[in-house]
């Protein structure tokens, strides 16, 4: 929850920051325009980049920061619950098993699996029904297995 609320924060900083850059940018336009500035142009440049750009871009990317940190903790809460489900089922879960212990969409759960999939993590099984099947074998290691491994 913690990370939730970090993200949050990070969201609500960044937009404060690029609306902070907005009126700035606005402001110094407004002067330049009116002709109120009493300075030369190239201050008034730069006025506009260090306070009104620089904000802007900072804002914009402590917000892409904090979605990109949120749909990798997503996904890795994800992977933990998928790894957990296998664990419960023999090593094996379907989409429909990933849907009701997730708050994830049938169509995004079938998506997850079949990159894990993708990636080697699970194997693909289809029952004699026609249900597809993932197959997590690391998943299902007995205490016995464990116990006997052997270093490498």
């Amino acid at each position: 929850m913690l990370g939730n609320l970090e993200g949050v924060v990070i969201k609500i900083l960044g937009g404060m920051l690029a609306l902070f850059g907005i009126i700035m940018i606005i402001g110094v336009l407004a002067g330049i325009s009116n002709g109120e500035t009493g300075s030369s142009v190239a201050a008034d440049v730069a006025l506009t980049g260090l306070l009104g750009v620089a904000p802007v871009l900072g804002g914009v990317y402590l917000f892409r920061y904090a979605n990109q940190r949120t749909k990798k903790r997503k996904e890795e809460e994800t992977e933990k619950l998928i790894l957990e489900l296998a664990s419960r089922h023999g090593g094996k879960i379907s989409s429909l098993d990933l849907t009701s212990h997730s708050d994830l969409s049938l169509e995004e759960a079938k998506a997850f699996l079949d990159n894990l999939q993708t990636k080697g993590i699970a194997a693909l099984r289809v029952t004699e029904n026609g249900n597809i099947l993932y197959e997590f074998t690391g998943a299902t290691l007995s205490q016995s297995e464990r116990d006997s491994s052997q270093g490498v």
